[in-house]
């Protein structure tokens, strides 16, 4: 397999981004008809109530888009979505696809999207932007001038101007927005690095402009903004330091975006289990089956055995990730692998899954339920360990490959050579001279040194890509696996 370089997008400097001048409409037409609902709700015509994202549930075959700036060009949030969707659902096939450019604002993105977003076709596309719309050289700490002000709400307006032409670009292209507002900026947090203060406030007046567009165009709203903004504060109370983001008060860290995905999941009414199983032994019936079936139930003096078939995986988490559980309940709202027994005699049983010890549990714990979606031992878990992995090097392949519309789009827009890599890779040399001195010159000399490398192996790592996703539903599959309880 072909190593790629891994752009560092989380901790680039703040720089300048150019350097040149619903499920139910799946029928035929639907698109057509799309088209026809955007004109009518943009002409005021139509008058629609804003739509509650649990209405929303992804199929099998479905495309989602994620259009958005670096929070998503090489933020996890998607990857843990990529995750999520796997693991809970091995039956149905769902394209997650990143569309996010490091340093994107909105009329870039309307710029961008019929080949970069709509080009795939996409049921769905998320859409967060406003972190580099409003200007964030235009804030700082104490009273600004006039002319300032003027600035900060001049790059409002545009913002406000585009962000509602591209929703309705997208609404009108067949496709369904799912709106979210950004993330947070960090202007509160005792850090190091520089403070743009106020930055925050103008993504709260973003916010507010989304909420507003989710009401106008009556679209599903993830409130990423008020929640994460919720959680900063609260735990800034006993911890001055203490950030969702990271150091550059600009990219959200691990815990941040396990907190989005958190959001994302909620706003979408995602189930709790991944299996609930309850057997009454004595007459080895079965209670509850969610997402699971049981055969084979037997009983001995001292023993009790079954076969266990899930629906789904358990969603694991890596200790970076696990940091963020503090912050939202993740693991009871999405993660509940449960299993009860009642009736069982007094004792500590040894559970043994497919001959793997798993756990020691009493009598009194099997009848309240024991929980093992986090239990390391499991052959599920270990299962699910294999999925994580493969969308790890899945995110990390495309992040990098997105490093080849990001040069394209923000740096190659005014060339006009042969079309060569050698004739490229001189025009981008002549765009670096002019960073020379700059803080961001590092950056985009990586970046550039990435397309250089990457572009001639497009074809291939989109071909990747294609093998990783189809390795994931051939490994995603859930097993009957055998439960054998053992009376010690």
């Amino acid at each position: 397999m072909t190593s790629v370089i891994h752009s560092n997008l989380l901790s680039r400097p703040h720089m300048p981004f150019f350097s040149t001048p619903l499920r139910s409409l799946t029928l035929p037409g639907t698109r057509t008809l799309l088209a026809l609902l955007g004109f009518l709700i943009g002409s005021g015509m139509v008058t629609l109530t804003a739509q509650d994202a649990r209405s929303l549930e992804f199929k099998d075959g479905d495309r989602i888009s994620f259009l958005g700036n670096s929070i998503t060009h090489s933020g996890t949030y998607h990857s843990l979505l990529r995750r999520f969707y796997t693991t809970r659902y091995p039956d149905s096939t769902i394209s997650l696809i990143n569309c996010g450019i490091s340093g994107d604002v909105a009329e870039r993105m309307l710029h961008r999207a019929k080949k970069d977003v709509l080009s795939h076709n996409p049921e769905y596309t998320f859409l967060m932007v406003g972190m580099n719309d409003v200007g964030r050289e235009l804030y700082f700490s104490g009273e600004a001038a006039a002319d300032t002000i003027a600035l900060r709400q001049k790059a409002l307006d545009h913002y406000r101007k585009k962000t509602d032409t591209l929703v309705r670009l997208l609404v009108g292209s067949g496709t369904v927005p799912i709106l979210m507002t950004p993330s947070i900026y960090e202007q509160t947090a005792l850090l190091d690095s520089d403070n743009r203060y106020g930055v925050n406030d103008a993504l709260a007046r973003c916010a507010e402009h989304i909420r507003q567009l989710s009401r106008t165009y009556a679209l599903p709203l993830i409130d990423l903004h008020a929640k994460m903004d919720s959680i900063n504060s609260k735990r800034q109370q006993r911890d001055s330091t203490f950030t969702l983001v990271g150091e550059d008060r600009v990219h959200p860290g691990t815990p941040g975006h396990v907190v989005m995905a958190y959001e994302i999941l909620k706003a979408l009414g995602e189930p709790e289990y991944v299996s609930k199983v309850a057997i009454r032994t004595a007459d080895k019936k079965v209670l509850t089956a969610i997402n699971a079936s049981v055969e084979n139930i037997a009983t001995d003096p001292g023993q009790i055995r079954f076969d266990l078939r899930e629906g789904a995986l358990p969603f694991v988490m890596d200790p970076e990730e696990r940091k963020a559980l503090d912050l939202v309940p993740f693991m009871a709202r999405f993660n509940r692998q449960q299993l009860f027994l009642t009736d069982v005699p007094s004792g500590s049983y040894q559970l043994k899954i497919d001959g793997v010890p798993v756990g020691i549990y009493t009598h009194v714990a099997l009848q309240k339920g024991i929980d093992l979606a986090q239990n390391t031992h499991t052959p599920q878990y270990a299962q699910a360990l294999k999925v994580a992995a493969i969308c790890d090097t899945y995110h990390e392949k495309e992040s990098a490959l997105r490093t080849i519309p990001l040069i394209a789009y923000a740096h190659l827009s005014d060339y006009q050579g042969d079309g060569s890599l050698d004739s490229k890779e001189k025009h981008l040399a002549k765009k670096l001279e002019q960073f020379q001195g700059k803080p961001w010159y590092g950056y985009f000399e990586r970046e550039f040194a990435t397309y250089i490398k990457i572009k001639p192996l497009e074809n291939e790592l989109k071909r990747e890509l294609e093998t990783l996703q189809q390795q994931l539903y051939d490994i995603n599959t859930p097993k009957t696996h055998r439960y054998v309880f053992t009376r010690e």
